[in-house]
């Protein structure tokens, strides 16, 4: 797993996601979707959804099950991003 940090807030990537998770319209023009928690995340995972992207934070990194649903994160094909 690769992580890569995040030094500035504006980040392309934390802009687009924020803008689909605002706009509806943005995430049917994009055909995509935002999952937020954990849950939703390892159920897309277990369920073989494609996975692009994978924004977490501090906070998920010190609960057990945070670190294990990082480590599920097929390395190389899913992009995992610490903001």
């Amino acid at each position: 797993m690769v992580l890569r940090p995040l030094d500035d807030p504006t980040n392309k990537m934390v802009r687009a996601a924020a803008h689909l998770i605002r706009s509806r319209s943005a995430r049917e023009r994009a055909q995509q979707t935002v999952l937020e928690g954990p849950h939703l995340v390892g159920e897309a995972l277990s369920a073989d959804v494609r996975v692009r992207s994978v924004l977490y934070s501090n906070r998920l990194m010190r609960r057990p099950e945070g670190e294990a649903l990082l480590e599920r994160v097929p390395g190389g094909q899913v992009r995992t991003v610490y903001v």
